[in-house]
């Protein structure tokens, strides 16, 4: 008999922000199928422990957003010592007597004092002043400052954060570690000891896009060095692995593709009542530019003007405060055109009331300005019998290629979208056709399974 091929002892790092985000989903669901596949895989996150409708644990948490803000604001923090366990023997007490200890824990005759924990509400008070002080163009410079010193790695302001995750790696005998972005290349080379990375490829142009060009150029200069020290990516699409291989001068055959997946026992087709003399359209993203929300509010314009009345259109999706001018343009324009009572707003719906509302829907509508790297709206509306219409461009080309379940339409075109919209108005043979075609390929190719195995065999690849 064939002896199974040997996985190394390997760890995963995501990274999560106070709104948990695509990146997030994708990675909880790999790890949390990796490990129903039998696999053992250690789970870390940076910044903050986001919550998620995923059922994953977090084994450690690195890089906590407290940390990361006193390293830049109080001079030399890097160069304090990293706190550990302290263990007194033959010491005997009452703990009882001092609740508000509750880091202290006592076990065959010793006490345990975890100095870091101790520490954390002191911490988390001066994170939340600096926080609260900080206007939106020193948060920006921040922001700067942070991702240099990820970059730079031990090299920066983070190197007493880097010594704790090399801690742990060493403590958890980590062999392999799969990061969520080529953003940590810098983190992991620095580390002293024998790990072989893989990086995912996914969304860094996104993070480094808002920032002045001379400032992004040399982000992409710094990558391109840390790449070299990477063993192997893996790209969330063919189109994600050509742009990032061109960008950071990676060699094509040091790529593997592997495509998202979806849970397609949570995303699944429903019975629910549907309005059948009323067409159900709806956006589903971050309530921002780029994801292009009001070229949904002009197609509905034109639809209107082509005498189109039985419509309804629902946007929702997270906003937060640096999109709030964002979201007045939208309602000024639903005001102006005199559709009040046709467009909806939805915000920060939970998991359950977005499945509910994909499974309500005829149409889902994701028309992004920016060339997605891939996108998890549109395969978890086809895995709930819901066609999409999608701008030509980034790695929705191929996933209509992959799945058949939807149309594409000329990138930031609202004619051309309303057009689109239209033939699925008119022609209930597509609609069905597009929803049944994109349920059995979403079921088949991107299901979690499929996803976590297509993974593993990378990862045995580097074994």
């Amino acid at each position: 008999m064939r002896e199974k091929a040997k996985t190394k002892n390997i760890a995963y790092l995501t990274s999560s922000s106070y709104n948990y985000g695509g990146g997030w989903i994708r990675d909880a669901l790999l790890v949390k199928n990796i490990r129903a596949s039998g696999e053992k895989i250690y789970f870390y996150s940076t910044f903050f422990k986001p919550f998620t409708g995923e059922k994953v644990n977090i084994d450690s948490l690195f890089f906590k957003i407290g940390d990361v803000l006193l390293a830049h604001n109080i001079p030399n923090y890097s160069e304090l010592p990293v706190l550990p366990k302290i263990e007194y023997p033959n010491i005997k007490y009452n703990l009882n007597r001092i609740p508000f200890l509750k880091d202290i824990s006592l076990k065959n005759d010793f006490i345990t004092i975890n100095l870091e924990n101790i520490t954390a509400k002191f911490i988390k008070n001066i994170e939340n002043k600096i926080i609260s002080n900080i206007s939106a163009e020193i948060k920006e410079k921040k922001e700067q400052e942070i991702l240099d010193s990820i970059l730079l790695g031990s090299g920066g302001k983070l190197k007493r954060e880097v010594k704790k995750m090399e801690n742990k790696f060493k403590k958890n005998r980590i062999e392999l570690v799969n990061t969520c972005s080529v953003l940590w290349s810098g983190i992991i080379s620095d580390m002293n000891m024998d790990l072989t990375h893989i990086a995912t490829l996914q969304g860094y142009d996104m993070i480094i896009g808002a920032y002045p060009q001379d400032y992004r150029e040399n982000v992409i200069d710094k990558l391109k060095e840390n790449a070299k020290q990477t063993d192997s990516f893996i790209a969330i699409s063919k189109y994600y692995a050509k742009k990032a291989g061109r960008e950071l001068n990676i060699p094509l055959n040091k790529i593997d593709v592997v495509y998202n997946g979806v849970d397609t026992t949570l995303y699944k087709p429903k019975n629910v009542k549907k309005k059948s003399d009323v067409f159900s359209i709806t956006y589903l993203g971050r309530i921002t530019p780029v994801k292009g929300a009001l070229n949904l509010v002009f197609a509905a314009k034109h639809l209107k003007e082509e005498n189109y009345k039985k419509f309804q259109i629902i946007i929702s999706g997270n906003i937060d405060r640096n999109d709030i001018d964002y979201l007045n343009v939208l309602k000024k324009y639903i005001a102006l055109f005199g559709m009040e009572k046709i467009i909806e707003f939805k915000f920060n719906i939970s998991q359950r009331e977005k499945i509910a509302l994909l499974n309500r829907t005829d149409v889902v509508v994701y028309p992004t300005i920016y060339p997605e790297p891939f996108g998890l709206v549109p395969i978890e509306s086809m895995a709930c019998g819901t066609p999409v219409i999608l701008p030509d461009h980034g790695a929705f080309t191929e996933i209509i290629e992959e799945t058949k379940g939807g149309l594409l339409c000329k990138p930031n075109d609202s004619v051309d979208l309303s057009e689109k919209i239209i033939s699925l108005i008119e022609d209930k043979d597509l609609l069905k056709r597009l929803s049944e075609t994109g349920l059995k390929n979403i079921k088949e190719k991107f299901n979690a399974s499929v996803f976590a195995k297509n993974i593993l065999e990378v990862y045995k690849k580097m074994s």
